[in-house]
């Protein structure tokens, strides 16, 4: 696999402009990980107190179902928070915890929908034709951004935290999917296929034309997650039938891989400490929730071999 940030000149026409990847690093072992639940479980959510996790669960019938549930962070039973025919996905919990954003193709169309987080009476904020998914709040609360094929593509979008008028962030005509807010408020990564596979994308929250491209790869990078200190993104690489959790800095550098076992590790989501990442892995079927620790990980990350940078 090739990983790390594309780094390109300005020059002059009569310039040979280089590019450069930086190298990628691999702990000497996967950090102290333990198992959270046994079922079919994808898609993590910390809470912002840090006591729980939401996620999805997929049950295997016809037609396909797949429901929200909200555990204890350190394991133990979960309760269905969010109910119904078809498939509910993609829980995002509110900055003040009150509240979970979903997408919910329960209207006959996916839109996206909030429930408050002890369960209840779900509000539907979306009603466009298209395919609305992957809602995720700003750390105000006041916005959620999202993905949408509202013109064609896969774009991402941000409306009001109630519902109302949405407006695009993204126009390149290609699949820009997996928003997530940086702390700050102040910029949103996403994954994009603009440059063939998909790779990692910052921009700033107003939107385009000013995307940084953080990764280039012949793999496929998705799923962003910013840590709670904005100063590193989580993510998943997927190569052939395996994907793996890594991370890198947040302004672009050494890519670091934090799992290593021969399964499908995704989804990761920090909590709110920052010293640990829950994610779903296939490492024992069917997918289930697991968390790391990875509050000892040093990473040495580079730009041009100049700034160190250590989490620990």
């Amino acid at each position: 696999m090739r990983r790390g940030r594309l780094v390109s000149l300005a020059l002059p026409p009569s310039t040979i402009v280089l590019l450069a990847f930086l190298p990628a690093s691999r702990a000497a072992a996967e950090p102290p990980m333990t198992q959270l639940t046994s079922d079919n479980d994808k898609m993590p959510d910390w809470s912002p107190d840090g006591s729980q996790i939401a996620f999805m669960r997929q049950f295997d019938m016809e037609p396909p179902t797949t429901e929200i549930f909200v555990m204890p962070a350190a394991g133990g039973p979960p309760f269905l928070a969010i109910s119904g025919a078809g498939i509910d996905r993609d829980p995002s919990w509110s900055p003040d915890g009150t509240r979970i954003a979903y997408a919910s193709d329960r209207s006959g169309n996916a839109d996206i929908w909030v429930v408050p987080a002890v369960g209840g009476t779900s509000t539907q904020l979306t009603t466009d034709p298209a395919a609305d998914v992957e809602p995720t709040w700003s750390p105000d609360g006041t916005r959620i951004a999202f993905s949408s094929t509202r013109a064609g593509t896969y774009d991402i979008w941000v409306m009001p935290a109630g519902g109302g008028p949405a407006t695009r962030l993204t126009t390149d005509g290609y699949n820009d999917v997996g928003p997530d807010w940086s702390p700050d408020g102040t910029k949103i990564a996403f994954s994009s296929n603009r440059a063939g596979t998909y790779d990692l994308y910052v921009m700033p929250a107003t939107g385009e034309p000013q995307a940084l491209q953080l990764t280039n790869s012949i793999d496929q990078d998705s799923h962003p997650a910013w840590s709670p200190d904005g100063a590193w993104i989580a993510y998943t690489v997927q190569a052939g039938f395996r994907s793996d959790i890594w991370m890198l800095p947040a302004d672009g550098g050494q890519a670091t891989q934090l799992t290593t076992h021969p399964s499908l590790d995704m989804d990761p989501a920090w909590s709110p400490d920052g010293t640990r990442i829950v994610f779903s892995s296939s490492r024992v079927p069917p997918p289930a929730l697991w968390v790391m620790d990875v509050s000892a990980v040093a990473v040495e990350a580079s730009t041009w071999g100049e700034v160190k940078a250590r989490f620990q």
